[in-house]
């Protein structure tokens, strides 16, 4: 940006504007200054806050099980609560939650919990399966994204793409050709997202949401 105002000053005062009009310079020399002083503080700003947006991820363990509970039924009522009747959620958030299933899970070795972090507060999970873990037969070459949320206040902060990468990087660690995920067929702004980021639906499968069966698109995407 500085460069540009060089290089704006530079045809200023060169194209004869001064030349013409003393006065209309000494104008037009206070302008640019005022303005160049403004952008200095605008990068300077953008700087400092850029200190504060940090964004980290941590691998859950045991220890975590509680927060991962909390952090498990608050991003699922958020994100399903207003289309499913309060017997199926209630339902689900018990046997899908419940601490002696999350503790089954995080002691699996061939599924990995991490948290991602904004400004040092819990903002979000995700939890992916290899092997024998995933919920559906996909084979060794595949990574599957069982669960992805972010809680809603931290939404629109790229961290749910932060959190794509890093099941990308662990899949492209273990030689995994591929990386999927199942996405309810009502979710249309879940949909999209993926599609963005190079997601195709290749099948569909079976979701029970308490008693209620529900359809859930398998998004895949390959890797290179």
């Amino acid at each position: 940006m500085l460069l540009l105002l060089h290089i704006f000053g530079f045809f200023i005062f060169n194209a004869g504007i001064g030349d013409r009009n003393h006065r209309d310079s000494k104008n037009i020399e206070k302008v640019y200054d005022y303005v160049k002083k403004e952008i200095r503080e605008i990068i300077d700003d953008s700087k400092e806050l850029h200190i504060y947006m940090t964004i980290q991820i941590n691998q859950c363990n045991l220890g975590d099980l509680r927060t991962l509970q909390e952090i498990s039924i608050e991003t699922f009522n958020e994100t399903f609560k207003d289309q499913n009747s309060p017997e199926n959620m209630d339902a689900y958030l018990e046997r899908a939650f419940n601490l002696n299933q999350l503790e089954k899970e995080l002691s699996n070795s061939s599924s990995r919990f991490f948290f991602v972090y904004f400004n040092n507060e819990l903002a979000g999970y995700i939890k992916v399966n290899i092997d024998d873990a995933q919920s559906e037969e996909m084979g060794n070459e595949s990574l599957e994204v069982e669960r992805i949320y972010i809680k809603s206040k931290f939404q629109k902060h790229g961290l749910g793409k932060v959190l794509l990468n890093k099941a990308i990087e662990i899949a492209t660690e273990r030689n995994k050709k591929k990386i999927w995920l199942g996405v309810w067929e009502k979710n249309e702004n879940a949909l999209a997202f993926y599609k963005r980021l190079g997601f195709v639906q290749t099948s569909a499968h079976s979701f029970y949401m308490g008693d209620e069966e529900q359809t859930d698109f398998i998004m895949t995407k390959i890797l290179n």
